[in-house]
């Protein structure tokens, strides 16, 4: 529970679906519609969601001038990793080989 707000770099399932669930509960989705929309992302992918709610984070820290959590960013950087590991991105290809001269 301690760490619900702002999340840890590695987190059980269980306190995932608290963070997220802190975080679309009705009243919080009247009044930040992007909310409803991380709460339709996480009933398919929590880890996505999750993302999902670190990016809506930033941009709503940047746009109000609110200070980061430390702890965020770092939890953040861990969940982009294991999310692009899993999902097993290509490797950079070339310039040769899409280079239209």
């Amino acid at each position: 529970m301690r760490d619900h707000t702002a999340g840890l770099a590695e987190m059980p399932m269980l306190a995932k679906i608290i963070l997220l669930a802190d975080k679309v509960e009705k009243r919080k989705r009247t009044r930040t519609p992007a909310m409803e929309a991380i709460r339709l992302v996480a009933r398919r992918d929590l880890d996505l969601a999750l993302l999902t709610w670190a990016d809506w984070k930033w941009v709503d820290e940047r746009r109000n001038g609110y200070a980061s959590y430390t702890q965020h960013w770092q939890a953040r950087q861990v969940w982009v990793a294991h999310h692009h590991a899993e999902i097993g991105l290509p490797g950079r290809i070339p310039a040769w080989q899409y280079d239209i001269d």
